[in-house]
């Protein structure tokens, strides 16, 4: 076991990027039990040790207005947090995910010399492909959470490891739901449908009354459902609380995958969450809705013809996806009942899931030990 005092300069931007983090923290601590974290951290890296310059809620935005709107601040961010490791240099840098954020910072580090890894292959083979070479000349190495990553990035002399993905190998083959139902206080007897509307604020404000409006639809044809709603603080508990107050829907601040694992079958916002779902084996229809100008510019730039990471991973339409105008009441609560009022189409989504669960698993190596082989070797 390896003594040394290792200082790892770490920035994560959003929920999902926190999990990672906080999971990489503890397989590097395995390696380096005296290693220190810090930069910019959610509240699961805070629990694992990482010291906060900053936390993920200072950047939790999204869509191209919204970013135009906050760049003063956003700059004068990301331009603390590099003059806190220039004066202070770690032994490494890991940028995880937002790469818009993080490439800047990972370029002014590497050009003094500090290491650098990115960890989560930003979305280039989706859009702007042409953003490799910036990847290129700001990282040493890329931690694909993907299998299929690897070939592109190597394709285009990228250092890529697949390390397969975290919550894959966090979550069960075998998912418990009764036993998830149970321990949420519901009827294990009855079907559940959860309801994710997504993390950020803005995504809550354009998804949640679409989504309720179907859960209520779907309750109205299927009176024994049990609808659940996810939503990640207290603010946003009391957005939903009122929401859909009368409605006898329980409104949960916890963690994603207790509920997704209890449901039955999920309406999801696009994004982790809809992999979340896939891994708990909860049939799920999916619904995206932005800014007609962020759509606008966004519909031209992505070159991939689904968003959904089952669609992706399956390369199939495997679950429905709703963007923009498509995402109603009506086609959401359409595709719950298709599940749910027939087992079979649970079973042979369930058959997928599994997998592309065991895909992302198989053949992957070690985060903190690539990590670890760039801090002791250079490479």
């Amino acid at each position: 076991m390896n003594e040394q005092n290792l200082s790892i300069g770490i920035v994560a931007g959003e929920e999902s990027g926190d999990r990672l983090g906080a999971a990489l923290i503890t397989e590097i601590k395995s390696i380096y039990p005296n290693a220190t974290f810090r930069g910019m951290a959610g509240p699961e890296m805070l629990k694992n040790g990482c010291l906060a310059e900053a936390t993920i809620s200072e950047l939790s935005i999204m869509g191209l207005i919204e970013v135009v709107r906050n760049w003063p601040r956003l700059s004068k961010l990301r331009d603390r947090l590099i003059a806190s490791f220039i004066d202070n240099p770690p032994d490494v840098f890991i940028g995880i995910d937002v790469p818009d954020f993080n490439f800047h910072i990972e370029k002014k580090l590497k050009t003094r010399g500090i290491p650098v890894v990115h960890y989560v292959c930003p979305q280039i083979w989706a859009w702007r492909e042409h953003r490799t070479q910036k990847l290129k000349q700001s990282i040493d190495r890329l931690l694909a959470v993907f299998p299929f990553e690897r070939a592109f990035f190597l394709k285009h002399g990228i250092n890529t490891n697949f390390v397969g993905h975290p919550l894959a190998k966090q979550l069960p083959l075998h998912p418990r739901k009764l036993l998830s139902k149970q321990l949420l206080g519901l009827d294990g007897s009855r079907p559940a449908l959860a309801i994710m509307p997504g993390s950020r604020p803005q995504e809550l404000a354009r998804h949640l009354p679409v989504f309720i409006e179907a859960a209520r639809i779907v309750t109205k044809s299927k009176e024994s459902v049990q609808v659940v709603l996810g939503v990640v603080n207290d603010d946003h508990k009391d957005i939903a609380e009122a929401a859909c107050r009368g409605q006898g829907f329980g409104v949960y601040v916890r963690n994603s995958r207790e509920l997704l694992t209890a449901a039955d079958a999920a309406i999801v916002a696009s994004g982790t969450v809809t992999l979340e779902a896939l891994l708990c084996r909860t049939p799920m229809v999916v619904g995206y809705r932005t800014s007609p100008v962020n759509y606008f510019f966004l519909k031209r730039m992505i070159t991939v013809e689904r968003i959904a990471l089952p669609n992706i991973l399956s390369d199939s339409d495997l679950v429905p996806e709703y963007i923009q105008s498509e995402m109603t009441a009506e086609n959401l609560s359409r595709t719950v009942l298709y599940y749910l009022e027939d087992n079979k189409n649970i079973e042979a989504f369930t058959h997928s899931a599994e997998t592309i669960h065991r895909s992302l698993i198989e053949n992957s190596e070690n985060a903190a030990e690539i990590v670890s082989q760039l801090v002791e070797n250079g490479y």
